[in-house]
């Protein structure tokens, strides 16, 4: 049988890209074949990426806890309730001490109802149902900073008069770190376990106690002799930190990993 020209080409196309894509195919397969075994051969690359994600939780967490959540733990350590519930049936008042109200003051600034939120849920991955809503000093009549409805923010009221040191009615008794003691890893989290102290306050100096008799005036440095101290407060410390642990209380913050970021999720005092 004859074959025209044209047939002739039309066979020699078909042939052209069928070898075409045999070649695709092939250069495919051995690409991803190599990718495969590179893998295989360099498993550090799958760990580096599982260390970026579960980052390491050091102490800068303790960093964030204000004034108030070292007032606000010391009191959940004596309940029997899980964290959130306890700090979510707290006042407002008290909530928005937890959430830094009083950077309003310190830094003589404004600070939003979204600002003391997201303070709280950078510790606690939850806002404990805060509200924007005035902040009072005790009993006061007044509101020692006011929110503005509009714009919601809050801003140091310039007609209060009370003159009051009273931040707020959390305990007068809080938690005093010293020194970290350990952090352990856990399944999905951690727990940083910290040598400590109480702190409190008798209405005229501050001073560290522990439940076996301590009791140590702080911020006294200047004026040793009058309060009989033979040492200033970070040579106690140091010595009491060498010769003698056990001391020391021992507090347990449990941190969880979630999206990347550490939130609290328990205290203890275990010692």
């Amino acid at each position: 049988m004859d074959f025209d020209t044209n047939d002739n080409k039309n066979i020699i196309g078909v042939i052209v890209i069928l070898c075409l894509i045999f070649i695709v195919i092939g250069l495919t397969f051995l690409l991803t074949s190599k990718k495969v075994k590179q893998s295989e051969s360099n498993p550090t690359a799958i760990k580096k990426i599982d260390t970026e994600v579960a980052k390491p939780l050091t102490e800068q967490e303790l960093n964030k806890l204000n004034d108030g959540f070292l007032r606000a733990l010391y009191s959940y350590s004596t309940t029997e309730t899980d964290l959130i519930t306890y700090l979510s049936n707290l006042n407002n008042n008290q909530k928005l001490y937890l959430g830094d109200i009083m950077k309003v003051k310190n830094n003589n600034t404004s600070l939003s109802i979204a600002d003391i939120k997201n303070n709280l849920i950078n510790i606690l991955g939850n806002d404990i149902s805060i509200k924007g809503e005035d902040y009072y000093i005790g009993e006061a009549e007044q509101p020692f900073i006011k929110y503005n409805d509009t714009n919601g923010e809050f801003k140091i009221n310039e007609e209060y008069e009370n003159g009051s040191d009273q931040l707020t009615d959390l305990s007068t008794k809080k938690l005093y770190n010293y020194k970290v003691k350990s952090i352990d890893k856990t399944e999905n989290g951690g727990i940083i376990t910290v040598y400590g102290m109480y702190k409190n306050h008798d209405g005229f100096q501050e001073y560290i106690e522990n439940d076996k008799g301590i009791k140590r005036y702080i911020g006294v440095d200047d004026r040793l002799e009058e309060f009989g101290y033979p040492d200033t407060e970070e040579m106690y410390l140091t010595n009491l930190y060498q010769n003698d642990t056990q001391q020391f209380l021992e507090f347990q913050y449990t941190y969880t990993l979630n999206n990347n970021s550490y939130i609290l999720t328990d205290f203890n005092i275990v010692s």
